[in-house]
C-alpha cells in the first residue's frame, strides 16, 4: 500500500463483534466499497480457544460466525461485490491490526460504543479496541457511534 492512493480506497476491512454499534457502522463499509468498487472484508475475531474436553459450543464454531459474517451484506450487494468472510483468533485489536497489515487493507471500518455518562474518555481508556485500533493502525479508521 502507498502513501497516496489517489482518494480511493480498494481493501476495506470491516471489523464486527455483530453488536449494534458494530451493525451502525456496516453501511458505511458497504457504502465505501460500493463507491470505490473496493474489495469488502468482513472480520470477527474469537477468543483464542481454550483447551478443553467437551463440544465446542455454537457461539464458539467458526462455521456459525462465518454463516452470520456472510447474512451482513445485503443480497444486492452480491451483483457488484463479493464480500469476503474472516474469521480470527486472539485479542480483537491485535487480530484487527495483523489482519489489515496481512491483507494490504487502505480502510478499517469498525463501530464504537457510546460512553456511559461521566466517561467522556471511554474510547481512549487503555485497552479499548477501537482505541488499539486507532492509534496503531496503518491505514484510516473509520469508526462510528450508534
Amino acid at each position: 500500500m502507498g502513501a497516496h492512493n489517489g482518494g480511493k480506497f480498494h481493501n476495506i476491512l470491516y471489523a464486527t463483534d455483530f453488536g449494534p454499534e458494530a451493525a451502525a457502522a456496516l453501511p458505511y463499509a458497504v457504502s465505501l466499497a460500493e463507491e470505490n468498487l473496493a474489495k469488502l472484508q468482513l472480520l470477527h475475531v474469537l477468543p483464542q480457544p481454550k483447551t478443553r474436553r467437551g463440544p465446542i459450543l455454537p457461539t464458539e464454531s467458526v462455521a456459525d460466525v462465518m454463516h452470520r459474517l456472510q447474512e451482513l451484506v445485503p443480497s444486492e450487494t452480491g451483483m457488484w461485490c463479493r464480500p469476503e468472510s474472516i474469521v480470527r483468533f486472539g485479542t480483537a485489536a491485535n487480530r484487527i491490526l495483523a489482519t489489515a497489515r496481512e491483507s494490504g487493507t487502505d480502510l478499517i471500518v469498525m463501530g464504537v460504543k457510546n460512553p456511559g455518562s461521566g466517561m467522556g474518555m471511554a474510547t481512549h481508556l487503555e485497552g479499548a479496541v477501537a482505541h488499539e485500533v486507532v492509534t496503531h493502525a496503518i491505514c484510516p479508521v473509520l469508526t462510528k457511534r450508534l
